[in-house]
């Protein structure tokens, strides 16, 4: 139904007289829209160009259709699950290796700590390229190309305690990512707390270049173009709908050549959706994104000294939360007091920290508050685009 909603389902008949497709399986989340894309996947008679592939189960037989007569040792078929593994292990480098070709991710670290992948090259990976967990591990001077999902995942640290993991993902070239899941498998996913993507360069994929959710992450210095390529209503760089989800900064970065897919509900730059709070976008240079600083409805979010050349709407902002969005997400146990009531966001150390989170639910939880545009520099941008209901959720100062 939704661009960003990618789904695949299995189909249980097909009609040949009638046109008539049956699927199996659950039904879609959000529901199937007529006129929306849809692709038929491994039928022989949708093998119509090139790159396309059809498996006959029955016999076992792979037909493909190469980009390009073939040489010998052009085609390759992937059989290992995983290409490493390491658990719970310490003061280990990967060092200048290739990683090729796998069903599942490539590179999977459980645990430990001080372990990095270093100028390497990974490529043609069934999932995605390095799944990360424990402490102070990382990639880093890395290639990463031609995912079936994502390409990294850091994942670390200790959300009750707000303890870092300083996991990270450093100066890589990841390009060409979600290549078969095409939503929500960004290049970088950050969850946990105190992890950092800096330095990397990013492009060509359908969806989100950096997702990230948890406390006091670091996105800084990443170029960032040709994302969002087949998608609308989504973010460049995406969090939402956690109010105890702050301290992380979205800095120094350079995000272009991103498709604005109006028809399709705009991509945005940095997407603060459904009432995510609490983040810093500073010093950030926007070309031509439509919809550059998109804050569906947060609080204390903190807008200072980026550059917007370009562009429909430097910085939105809206009140979801008083409407629509307090309905669904908001109402008693929904998805924001869940992750609200999962931290000890009244207590130390949330409340020493995030001091207007404490008492949240006394302070009009659904209206957005504290925001704060200061220094902004607008190059040919338009306007920045504050709903009525909104008006009083941000100051402006010397933009």
């Amino acid at each position: 139904f939704h661009n960003w909603a990618d789904a695949t389902i299995p189909v249980r008949a097909i009609n040949p007289a009638t046109q008539l497709i049956t699927l199996a399986g659950a039904t879609p989340p959000y529901g199937i829209k007529v006129g929306n894309r849809v692709f038929i996947q491994n039928a022989l008679a949708e093998l119509d160009q090139s790159s396309e592939w059809y498996l006959d189960t029955a016999t076992g037989t792979l037909y493909v259709w190469p980009p390009a007569p073939p040489q010998a040792g052009d085609i390759e078929a992937a059989v290992l699950e995983k290409l490493f593994v390491i658990s719970n292990a310490s003061h280990i480098t990967l060092n200048n290796l290739t990683f090729q070709s796998t069903r599942g991710d490539a590179i999977t670290m459980h645990g430990g700590h001080h372990i990095a992948v270093a100028y390497s090259t990974l490529r043609n990976i069934g999932n995605r390229a390095v799944v990360i967990s424990g402490q102070d591990n990382g990639v880093t001077d890395s290639l990463i190309e031609d995912t079936g999902e994502g390409a990294i995942v850091l994942q670390g640290g200790d959300r009750q305690t707000l303890t870092p993991a300083n996991l990270y993902a450093r100066r890589n070239t990841i390009r060409r990512f979600a290549q078969v899941a095409r939503t929500y498998q960004p290049a970088v996913y950050m969850g946990g707390v105190g992890n950092r993507a800096v330095g990397n360069t990013i492009s060509d994929s359908a969806h989100t270049a950096i997702l990230f959710t948890g406390n006091d992450h670091l996105i800084a210095q990443n170029d960032i173009s040709n994302v969002c390529l087949e998608t609308g209503d989504a973010g460049v760089i995406y969090t939402g709908r956690d109010w105890t989800a702050r301290g992380t900064v979205i800095a120094q970065n350079h995000l272009h050549h991103t498709p604005p897919n109006i028809s399709w509900g705009r991509t945005k730059g940095v997407y603060l959706d459904d009432q995510a709070s609490g983040i810093t976008v500073r010093g950030n240079v926007f070309d031509q994104v439509d919809e550059a600083v998109f804050i569906g409805g947060g609080r204390d979010n903190v807008v200072e000294d980026n550059v917007f050349n370009g562009g429909a709407f430097p910085i939105h902002l809206d009140a979801r939360g008083k409407n629509w969005q307090l309905a669904v997400l908001g109402a008693a146990k929904g998805t924001l007091q869940q992750r609200l009531e999962a931290v000890p966001y009244n207590q130390s150390p949330y409340k020493d920290r995030y001091p207007n989170l404490a008492n949240i639910l006394e302070d009009e939880p659904g209206m957005p508050k504290y925001n704060i545009a200061v220094g902004n520099k607008l190059v040919g941008a338009g306007i920045f685009r504050i709903v009525k209901a909104a008006e009083n959720g941000i100051g402006f100062t010397k933009n």
